[in-house]
């Protein structure tokens, strides 16, 4: 069972982006998620419930999300090669991530996408692939998807208490 930290998520973020950098332009990119997406182990037929379909993606996409001892684990298929590269992309930042480490490591995939311009693909109907896929992760982990970490609410309330308290006193 894989152990990751956010340090681990930065570095994958890191070397993610140092390869498609590599590449001169847009076709090459997104020739590269869909090898990318080759390497997605298929999640067998029986598994692609409604229930765990990301909604808002136009090609079929499902994801299973579990955790195991505050790890975070997943299995997935998509009918697009495209966004199935986008899926094992995410899902490899992600996996054996600790639940409380989850909320952050999806804003800074999400930010990476976006500054590296991931989901500028030839084909618009994509752009919202990696945002919905974050979302649906987050919803399906119990993570406020308003929210840049599980923990970030109860330290603010708890912030907030501890500042009431010292004006009250």
């Amino acid at each position: 069972m894989t152990k990751k930290s956010l340090e681990d998520v930065d570095n994958f973020i890191f070397e993610l982006n140092d390869e498609l950098d590599f590449y001169q332009d847009k076709r090459e990119v997104l020739e590269a998620i869909i090898e990318y997406g080759k390497q997605l182990e298929e999640l067998v037929e029986n598994l692609r419930t409604e229930d765990n379909k990301v909604k808002g993606c136009i090609s079929g996409v499902n994801i299973i999300v579990k955790e195991n001892d505050g790890r975070m684990h997943f299995e997935a298929h998509s009918e697009s090669m495209i966004v199935k590269g986008y899926v094992f992309l995410v899902i490899s930042a992600f996996e054996g991530l600790k639940k409380l480490d989850l909320g952050v490591a999806c804003d800074k995939f999400e930010e990476f996408a976006k500054e590296a311009k991931l989901t500028e693909s030839m084909i618009s109907s994509r752009a919202n692939a990696i945002g919905n896929i974050i979302r649906y992760i987050k919803e399906k982990a119990g993570i406020d998807n308003n929210t840049n970490n599980t923990n970030m609410k109860k330290e603010t309330d708890e912030e907030e208490k501890e500042e009431e308290e010292a004006f009250n006193e």
